[in-house]
């Protein structure tokens, strides 16, 4: 006799409110009962875990913040910026969390400077003000110190080298460039952003050491001529946003790039600069550790093919699938491409890789549907995720006002996430058409991409394990 839990499309879920009783249907032997759970406090050893990202999380009901102690409980993968990374990590540590940290930055598509114009034919032979010497960007970005930006730009107009790293002398090949031969550029309250030029070596270079520089600390005299410490967070990893799987991004934003004749290069060109990263990891220690830093990335532009991610098979240790099975808050993918998106992380999985499956609910469209797609997707990652692998529902849009302030903040809990069934016994397999199976140590899970139906089965004797 197994224990089932079966969600499907319309089956009516109380929200999980903090003291509020979820009824939940299990199947025993044949026989439905109604099982009331409260909210988990600590879970059990389940495969897998869950992420925590961008945020700090917050109960979605309350908008109180997590304990360290339920952080580290709850998640096995978490990914902040360097400033908030610095604040709640040695808290989660404290409480137990020995998991995966993932330093969030921005370096594939921004070089963050301030407001005045560098981006057209003239402001690009144009050296920063004073002022403009001061600026210093966000902790997510490569120009994070003050001056680092006026420091690439003065550089290159003076055909001189780095302070920072005198053997980098960078040209306005540096940067990428319309094909007016203007650089890219994104204007916002705080200044512009310039985006890279993937396929530059100087680029290259200052990218894998400022990575570098994220795992291991420095000590470094700023262009402004201050010496500053940038000791480690103590995370053990990094994780590059919009790491981007064709150049539709970049066309958006001001066509075709001169730099590049077809988007084919241009993917590879993006592919070579993280494995340049990565091989350094390779050959880099953590502080107190005789392992390597390793490096995720979020895969953007594309719906995710298995080609385009086994570009990466040699470049990262991790990937983040942002929109798993899910539209952007607008339902559920066709059956064909939440099979390729499964067929692409089941390749990834047998890699060896490790994957944050992201799926982005929506509850405009009302608090039923939400549960039903937060739990079918959570259900249906465990057909492809694996150790150190993590997932995480998303209220896309979830924020009244329509600001996105509440995106990847709050935390939803169900009671699916502390059934534990074990450890995978292999990769998925087709039952029927498209119903996919996996096996588990302690149980199995069974997803109808085709009818939105999953299944959850826990063996006898597994429970509370």
């Amino acid at each position: 006799m197994s224990h089932m839990i079966h969600i499907h499309n319309t089956l009516k879920r109380k929200n999980t409110f903090r003291g509020v009783f979820l009824l939940l249907s299990i199947f025993v032997g044949g026989f439905l009962l109604s099982s009331a759970k409260t909210r988990a406090t600590t879970p059990t050893n389940q495969f897998p875990y869950l992420a925590a990202i961008y945020h700090n999380q917050e109960w979605e009901d309350t908008g109180t913040a997590l304990t360290p102690q339920e952080s580290a409980d709850k998640f096995n993968t978490i990914v902040f910026s360097r400033t908030k990374m610095n604040t709640y990590l040695p808290q989660y540590v404290q409480a137990g969390f020995d998991g995966q940290s993932l330093v969030y930055l921005t370096p594939l598509d921004r070089i963050a400077g301030p407001k005045t114009d560098y981006a057209s034919r003239k402001g690009q032979k144009r050296r920063c003000t004073t002022t403009d010497k001061t600026y210093r960007s966000s902790s997510d970005n490569l120009t994070m110190d003050e001056g680092d930006f006026c420091e690439i730009q003065d550089a290159i107009v003076t055909n001189t080298c780095l302070t920072e790293y005198p053997d980098l002398c960078p040209k306005e090949s540096f940067f990428l460039h319309k094909q007016d031969s203007t650089r890219y550029v994104k204007a916002s309250s705080s200044g512009n952003s310039y985006k890279p030029n993937p396929a530059d070596a100087v680029y290259r270079q200052y990218l894998q050491r400022r990575a570098v520089r994220e795992m291991i600390g420095g000590v470094e005299v700023t262009y402004n001529g201050t010496t500053i410490n940038h000791p480690s967070t103590g995370a053990n990893s990094v994780y590059f946003d919009n790491v981007e799987l064709s150049w539709s991004k970049v066309v958006r934003e001001g066509g075709i790039p001169k730099e590049f004749t077809t988007n084919e290069a241009y993917a590879i060109a993006v592919r070579d600069a993280v494995q340049q990263t990565y091989t350094a990891f390779l050959a880099t220690t953590l502080p107190n550790s005789t392992s390597h830093p390793q490096l995720w990335g979020n895969m953007i532009s594309n719906l995710q093919t298995g080609n385009d991610w086994g570009l990466y098979v040699t470049a990262l240790d991790g990937a983040l699938m942002e929109n798993f099975l899910l539209d952007w808050g607008r339902g559920y993918y066709s059956e064909s491409d939440m099979l390729t998106q499964l067929s692409t992380l089941k390749s990834w999985g047998e890699a060896g890789k490790k994957v944050i499956a992201v799926a982005q609910a929506n509850t405009y469209t009302g608090r039923e549907q939400f549960d039903n797609e937060s739990v079918f997707t959570y259900i249906a990652s465990l057909l492809v995720l694996n150790d150190a692998s993590s997932f995480k529902t998303d209220n896309y849009y979830g924020d009244p006002q329509g600001t996105r302030e509440a995106l990847y903040k709050q935390y939803y809990e169900y009671p699916e996430y502390f059934t534990d069934i074990g450890s995978p016994l292999g990769s998925y397999y087709a039952v029927s058409g498209s119903v996919l199976k996996r096996d588990f140590t302690c149980g199995s899970v069974t997803v109808d991409l085709a009818n939105k139906n999953a299944q959850l089965v826990q063996t006898p004797g597994c429970e509370g394990m």
